[in-house]
């Protein structure tokens, strides 16, 4: 629900962001950009907030940015209609009472073309502020080239960037460190679990994804965190939601009881035993993008699901590992087949090969 306390600094900017861990994560670069731009300006984040849901809404990741003012949430409509018309009187009697101009529309460009016009009526008949970055979002399609290969999508995060640069007369800053700030409170709590370490390097783990076909097998995973430990040195550290922490323990076993098993601590605390990792090894999930927020380089797993390079981490230096099948782009959350192809084609020898190499580029 809308608040309705007074935004310092004169008339707002807005930004507009739904989604998942992931989606908010490859937005900061776009994020920051805008401050750069209206520095003066207060920024106000309008995103949803479903409840019961695992996921974390948009404003846990925003606000670790340290450039919002406030948030306006709303329920989506499928959850509850009268909450959800309830909470949108709410933020446009809020907006109109702000004012301010403009809204940046930072969703990703998988949105249908109904839901961006269904936005783009409310925030600009409703609610009565400029929307930009709307045209540039309903592009869900793959498209193939002649060999039957899905063509390679500009990623995320540097499209929304330039849906912020096109709106600005010079050039703006694309950060790719320092994105989101980390609590005091969350350091020490997290010196708490590496403390008694002796390791000086830790690699991060994220085995599991809530997309069935998103998930390359958890013994195959086993044997890569052998390999980093065995012949590199390397404590491993387990990280994801709560429910997610039974996964770690099966890795643990695998591993001897060696290693830590972090599932289900906080954004921030999470951000911070992220930052202690010299590589995450792990799915296309959010915790891989947090993993590239916060600078780790990234051995990244992907199903061919979707084109190629849309979701690739901020950042450089990272390994994208991906393997050809000719139903490549179905855009499923679960695999019609028995096993996921695309992600069974990925031998665990590739994973260790690209983990090594990116090792050897961190610290030749």
């Amino acid at each position: 629900m809308a608040r309705t306390e007074t935004v310092p600094g004169g008339a707002p900017v807005y930004v507009f962001s739904v989604g998942q861990l992931g989606d908010s994560l490859v937005a900061l670069p776009a994020v920051h950009a805008i401050k750069e731009a209206f520095p003066e300006r207060p920024l106000i984040l309008v995103g949803d907030i479903v409840p019961g849901e695992q996921y974390l809404p948009s404003w846990e990741v925003f606000r670790l940015s340290g450039v919002f003012s406030k948030a306006l949430y709303y329920t989506p409509m499928n959850r509850s209609k009268f909450a959800c018309l309830t909470e949108l009187f709410s933020i446009s009697r809020e907006m109109r009472r702000l004012g301010g101009a403009p809204l940046f529309y930072l969703v990703n460009d998988g949105a249908s073309s109904s839901m961006v016009r269904r936005h783009r009526f409310f925030f600009e008949a409703i609610c009565g502020t400029e929307v930009v970055g709307a045209k540039q979002a309903p592009d869900p399609s793959v498209i193939s080239d002649e060999s039957g290969h899905l063509i390679p999508k500009k990623p995320q995060h540097i499209r929304l960037f330039e849906i912020v640069q096109g709106h600005v007369n010079h050039p703006l800053t694309f950060r790719t460190e320092g994105l989101i700030r980390v609590a005091d409170s969350a350091v020490r709590s997290v010196e708490k679990y590496f403390s008694n370490l002796s390791q000086t390097e830790f690699v991060a783990f994220g085995p599991w994804s809530k997309m069935p076909c998103k998930r390359w097998p958890l013994e195959r995973y086993a044997q890569v965190g052998k390999f980093l430990i065995r012949e590199k040195g390397m404590f491993p550290v387990i990280l994801g939601s709560a429910n997610e922490r039974p996964i770690g323990e099966t890795l643990l076993k695998e591993w001897g009881g060696y290693g830590l098993n972090l599932c289900g601590i906080s954004l921030s605390e999470s951000s911070e035993a992220l930052r202690r990792c010299t590589l995450y090894v792990g799915n296309d999930t959010g915790t891989m993008h947090l993993a590239a927020t916060v600078g780790v380089k990234c051995v990244a797993i992907f199903s061919s699901r979707d084109a190629p390079g849309r979701w690739n981490p901020i950042g450089p230096g990272h390994a994208i590992l991906r393997h050809w099948v000719p139903c490549e782009g179905c855009m499923l959350e679960t695999c019609r087949y028995d096993t996921v192809r695309c992600l069974d084609g990925i031998p665990v020898e590739r994973v260790i090969e690209r983990a090594r190499a990116v090792l050897e580029r961190i610290k030749p």
